[in-house]
């Protein structure tokens, strides 16, 4: 769950793995295995994301898509 929450939001923000990478100064394979399942982000990483896409933590990690497709929302907008 929380890789398609990690590859959606960075596409819908328009980042690049890179970009990702870069701003939470992890390497681009890092982000890849994230968004893959291979691996998981650390809780550090994890609030970092959320700050990075304006998001609540526990959004990154566990929303589910309903059946219109959003991606996870915004702090605030629930």
């Amino acid at each position: 769950m929380i890789n398609m929450n990690l590859k959606n939001l960075r596409n819908h923000h328009g980042y690049t793995q890179e970009d990702v990478a870069e701003h939470l100064q992890v390497s681009r394979q890092a982000v890849a295995k994230w968004e893959k399942g291979e691996s998981m982000p650390d809780i550090e990483n994890c609030m970092a994301l959320a700050k990075l896409y304006n998001v609540t933590a526990d959004n990154v990690d566990k929303y589910v898509h309903d059946a219109t497709g959003l991606i996870v929302p915004l702090k605030g907008k629930q």
